[in-house]
């Protein structure tokens, strides 16, 4: 894939994310009516930080108010983000579920991932340039 292309586009239902890798901020509209397209669309606010810093890693250039944004979204959004899933989500899905949809599995491998996604986001964000 070209990291420099357009960015995609998403469709949520009725709603359409305009992944605009310039604007991580944004988020879909009325995304928060369902608590499934929110964190649909908060998914793909972390691809799309990704591919930011995919676009940098490959820039000589540097993006400084899109780097503060970054930033911003990794040591303010993205934990808050696992909270929510491992306090709220998870717990809920579990109570909801039967034993026979063996979620139990998926749920540590996604805890897991958290917990190694967060020591990268410690070391990214502790860089010195």
């Amino acid at each position: 894939m070209d990291i420099g292309s357009q960015p995609p586009r998403l469709r949520v239902n009725a709603m359409t994310i305009a992944a605009n890798p310039y604007d991580i901020n944004a988020s879909a509209k009325n995304a928060f009516k369902d608590p499934f397209a929110w964190f649909f669309a908060e998914h793909y606010r972390h691809r799309l930080v990704c591919h930011r810093l995919l676009e940098y890693a490959d820039s000589d250039i540097l993006d400084i108010e899109g780097t503060k944004d970054v930033l911003t979204f990794l040591q303010t959004d993205f934990p808050l983000h696992i909270l929510d899933e491992e306090a709220d989500l998870f717990p809920m899905l579990l109570r909801r579920c039967t034993p026979e949809d063996n979620l139990e599995r998926t749920i540590d491998l996604l805890t897991c991932d958290h917990h190694a996604e967060s020591e990268t986001v410690k070391a990214l964000t502790n860089l010195k340039c």
